[in-house]
């Protein structure tokens, strides 16, 4: 699939098996999380510059729809927490054209994200 998904908390053992497409972003401040990656699904990476716009969109969206007070710490102190953020995709990916793929992704989701809050 194409879906994205932005994890707050820790991930568990094994995180990523199966995954076959999309994207997750997952908060990690400590980096013990990605020990948990299945490394044979999955790979991870720090945020592109596309990315971090995702993923504040997400967060402020979250913000906007829970009042949670995780994600608002997160939005607080942005330029340092989203440094916190590491991207995991499946390695499936990597036999594919990953950039124009993941570009067309952010594209299409960061359009709808404004277009909901217009």
């Amino acid at each position: 699939t194409r879906g994205m998904v932005i994890v707050l908390g820790p991930v568990g053992r094994n995180f990523g098996a199966g995954m076959s497409g999309g994207t997750a972003y997952v908060l990690d401040p400590s980096g013990e999380g990605m020990e948990n990656l299945n490394a044979e699904f999955v790979r991870h990476a720090p945020l592109g510059s596309g990315d971090e716009v995702m993923v504040l969109r997400m967060v402020r969206t979250h913000v906007f729809h829970t009042g949670s007070v995780v994600a608002q710490s997160l939005l607080d102190d942005w330029n340092a927490r989203k440094l916190d953020f590491r991207k995991v995709v499946p390695r499936t990916l990597d036999i594919l054209d990953f950039k124009e793929i993941h570009a067309q992704q952010v594209a299409e989701l960061t359009h709808a994200l404004a277009a909901a809050f217009s």
